[in-house]
């Protein structure tokens, strides 16, 4: 007998914060392995919207850093509420 293993499916969000270099631990090590190296040899150069990307980076860099500084965070939860 042969078993089958279900492919996982990934919210976008959990991508962006992995390609963000951003995720929680726990969850990063809960990812397999072989997605994780599928996601970092993955063209996304190619991928549709690469140029919207680019044009918004800084942007994209702002939430990588406040991910990653709880501080940071904390203060712009603060400031939502």
């Amino acid at each position: 007998m042969h078993l089958v293993r279900t492919k996982n499916s990934y919210h976008p969000y959990v991508q962006v914060a992995y390609y963000l270099n951003c995720l929680p631990e726990d969850i990063l090590t809960a990812i397999p392995r072989t997605t994780r190296f599928d996601w970092q040899h993955r063209e996304i150069h190619n991928a549709f919207g690469y140029d919207w990307f680019k044009q918004n980076e800084e942007q994209f860099q702002t939430l990588k850093l406040v991910a990653q500084n709880k501080r940071l965070l904390s203060f712009n939860k603060g400031l939502l509420k």
